[in-house]
């Protein structure tokens, strides 16, 4: 009895989708047992209708097959294919699972007992339900069975095996070069049909090599009593006495090496530019501020590998206590932080300064993106789904904007809806929100300190702050028009130190008399 992912492709597209969701979730998959777990997952079985919601697309007939097979858009757990099994085993019961037999006190007085509680009945054939059973069984008990690993001389077991490919996995795993480790389960079941218990187990998949000459045979029974180690790519200097570098061989071939191309390409365009500008025709030399920026890419790429070879498991489990770090440091620095510029938003820490405000946005999106991760609803989320996220976000824009940085709170705000749009928010609740921003403009108008009000119109119009807010976009204007369209060449800009002072404000002003208006453009 062997498993052919062809013979369910085309059962697949005979029976479609809709009636296979159908009897999916009579068996149980895609909703929650009832175990008393509070975290249990329902997971899901598509139809239709589900999808029409989801994604608004119809179901694609090209679609099915991966859906008769247990892909695509399936999510069940190893507990439903459990409960599946038992019901098949007992002629079609649906119990719920439990933990506790019984609760006694101290002088042996049971105070509470538990036994099975039916669920619901399945109405299935006996012929149909004895004929699965019986190809449940042969998959393992005959020799060409693909559950071989799993015969059993004591019990008699059925199941059926299954191949899931993973990145990584603990445990009794076997990998081989070029392919993913793989873990068969096999479910086994009493011989009584009648019985309701049932149990999900592992049997690691095993190689089988010719047999060699006796002499071997002890060494080999040696060998094979090991456990299997996976094997890792990467190991630290001090092999054999140190730690293992985790860095998957598979890294170099999924990497984004075009996106890594184009950023490189941007900082490198930019560290040259910032140097241009801050050259001197008559000192031939330029400011040490291009090499400061070039120092900080040096020190961002090193941040880049290190991050590459962690797991990101670990970064899922610091998400929440880094985000209570940063709202932490936000509210240090309300109270004392150092101030600058009519602003206090940094804390000093002797050799460094640290702006707690930047760091709030990488800890909005570790603590967005933990949160989104499960149990997104069928229709996406609508807004009254957002009170959690929300609340994730508020503490960390308004102490924010408080010191006040107004430009990093809206920041914070865009990052806040561009997670929740792409974390699957309703496009209707999403039109519904941009709504109500534009509306609330006028009220948060009133709330703007002179200076921001000062930036809106300087930007709108620049001559009415010519030396202040508006000097930047005047000075744009000065050097696209001096270096026309082709520019006057590296180093040869007019410009030189007078935009030494503010030559991280506006990129294209610098960049334009050297290389001309398409720079800027």
């Amino acid at each position: 009895m062997e498993s052919c992912d062809v013979y369910y492709y085309q059962i697949g597209q005979r029976l479609g989708v809709d009636r296979i969701a159908k009897y999916a979730r009579a068996l149980g998959l895609g909703e929650k047992t009832g175990i008393a777990l509070d975290d249990e997952k329902p997971g899901l079985i598509p139809d239709s209708e589900w999808k029409k919601k989801r994604f608004g697309q119809p179901w694609f007939p090209g679609e099915t097959p991966s859906i008769a097979i247990g892909q695509g858009y399936v999510t069940v757990t190893p507990l439903q294919m459990a409960n599946l099994m038992a019901t098949v085993a007992n002629g079609g019961t649906l119990y719920r699972p439990w933990f506790v037999r019984k609760v006694e006190s101290l002088d042996g007085a049971v105070i509470r007992e538990y036994g099975p509680e039916q669920t619901r009945s399945i109405a299935l054939k006996e012929s149909t339900l004895e004929n699965l059973r019986q190809a449940l069984a042969d998959v393992v008990a005959l020799p060409q069975g693909t559950g071989g690993a799993a015969r059993s001389q004591i019990v008699q077991i059925a199941g059926k095996t299954g191949t899931a490919q993973v990145a990584e996995m603990k445990g009794a795993t076997v990998k081989t070069p070029g392919s993913f480790p793989t873990r068969r389960r096999i479910s086994p079941r009493s011989p009584s049909p009648s019985s309701s218990s049932t149990a999900a187990t592992a049997a690691r998949r095993r190689r089988r090599w010719p047999r060699k000459s006796s002499k071997n045979s002890s060494r080999s029974k040696a060998r094979s009593r090991r456990p299997p180690t996976s094997r890792r790519p990467a190991r630290s200097s001090r092999a054999g006495r140190g730690r293992r570098v985790l860095i998957d061989r598979r890294l170099a071939s999924h990497f984004d090496w075009t996106l890594l191309a184009v950023a490189v390409g941007l900082v490198l365009a930019s560290v040259l530019t910032i140097y241009s500008a801050t050259y001197s025709v008559t000192e031939h030399r330029a400011s040490g501020l291009a090499w400061k920026q070039f120092y900080w890419f040096l020190m961002g790429v090193g941040v880049m590998i290190g991050a590459a070879t962690i797991d990101y498991h670990h970064v899922d489990r610091i998400a929440y206590p880094f985000y209570a770090v940063t709202l932490a440091l936000l509210t240090v620095v309300y109270f004392i932080g150092h101030s600058g510029g009519g602003s206090q938003r940094w804390i000093h820490l002797g050799f460094f300064t640290l702006q707690p405000s930047e760091v709030a946005k990488l800890a909005i999106v570790l603590a967005l993106t933990k949160f989104l991760q499960y149990d997104e609803p069928p229709g996406g989320y609508r807004l009254q789904d957002l009170w959690a996220p929300f609340l994730l976000v508020a503490p960390l824009a308004v102490l924010t904007l408080i010191q006040p940085d107004l430009g990093t709170a809206i920041i914070l705000v865009v990052v806040f809806f561009s997670i929740v749009l792409m974390g699957g928010l309703r496009v209707r609740s999403f039109l519904y929100l941009g709504a109500a921003g534009v509306a609330f403009m006028p009220v948060a108008y009133h709330f703007l300190k002179p200076y921001q009000r000062n930036r809106i119109w300087t930007f709108l119009n620049p001559d009415l702050d010519p030396l202040g807010a508006g000097y930047h976009v005047i000075q744009s204007k000065i050097a696209i028009g001096s270096g026309r369209f082709f520019g006057k060449g590296y180093l040869n800009g007019r410009t030189g130190w007078t935009f030494s002072r503010r030559s991280t404000r506006t990129l294209s002003s610098p960049s334009s008399p050297k290389s001309g208006a398409s720079s800027a453009a």
